[in-house]
């Protein structure tokens, strides 16, 4: 005879095994305007003991820029960011169980943040006027015009596109902005300059504004009279009366007003 006993035989986990990553590498692009708290990239592991919970823990690259939680693996957007500051962004992160048993492999991640070019160059009038006496001397400077760019780290270049002369009359810094008297001036020639100058930022594409600035000459007492004739050739009668008008003499002033 044969008799038959039923064993059942319960085979109970223990955490003999490290969390693995799904994906070991991330790559992810962000604009430089993402909101602060915004999730950018989560990391994932599984670990396959049942009696397990999955923590995550950044070995480097950690930053202020971006907050990491160790529980769900999510990266998120810590503060403002600058992509002319800094442009890429990499982390290594581990994974770890309940028993610290630590994952093989890192998961790495990378995080490029582009420029984002919101706001345009702003000067703070949009036109300016200047006098200037034609007996002003060249390298005399006039003005310094200065436009500010909202976006972060982004650099303003200022040029004159339209009123100057050739050879230039007015010359202008491309960086500081400072607007100078290249060469003397005469208000016989030109009393008036309209100057168009435009502030471009260096982002692609770039955005730009346009200052209008009009230099009014002021006419100085710089030229003496100057007869219409060189030589002026009479006859007249030797019984010409006293007091009669013989010659009436014409001279022109090439200055204006009172100057004249």
């Amino acid at each position: 005879r044969v008799s038959f006993l039923p064993i059942t035989v319960v085979v109970t986990d223990t955490n003999d095994n490290p969390p693995e990553f799904v994906k070991t590498s991330i790559t992810t692009s962000i604009g430089e305007t993402t909101s602060v708290g915004t999730v950018v990239a989560t990391v994932l592991a599984i670990d396959p003991d049942s009696n397990s919970t999955v923590s995550y823990f950044v070995v480097s690259g950690a930053t202020d820029d971006f907050s990491f939680n160790a529980t769900s693996g999510e990266l998120s957007v810590g503060r403002a960011l600058c992509a002319a500051t800094t442009a890429s962004y990499s982390f290594s992160i581990l994974a770890k169980d309940s028993e610290s048993k630590v994952s093989t492999q890192s998961a790495d991640v990378l995080i490029s943040v582009t420029n984002v070019n919101d706001y345009k160059p702003t000067f703070a009038q949009s036109a300016l006027t200047f006098n200037l006496s034609e007996a002003t001397s060249a390298g005399y400077l006039i003005t310094t015009v200065i436009a500010t760019d909202a976006d972060c780290e982004e650099v303003v270049t200022y040029s004159i596109v339209s009123g100057n002369t050739v050879p230039p009359t007015f010359s202008l810094n491309s960086t500081t902005g400072q607007l100078v008297l290249a060469s003397s001036i005469d208000y016989e020639s030109i009393s008036t300059f309209e100057l168009a100058i435009v502030a471009r930022d260096d982002a692609l594409p770039s955005s730009s504004s346009i200052l209008s600035v009009l230099v009014n000459v002021v006419d100085e007492n710089d030229n003496t009279p100057v007869f219409e004739e060189p030589l002026y050739d009479v006859s007249i009668k030797e019984t010409v009366t006293v007091n009669s008008k013989v010659l009436t003499l014409s001279a022109i002033d090439a200055d204006s007003g009172h100057n004249a």
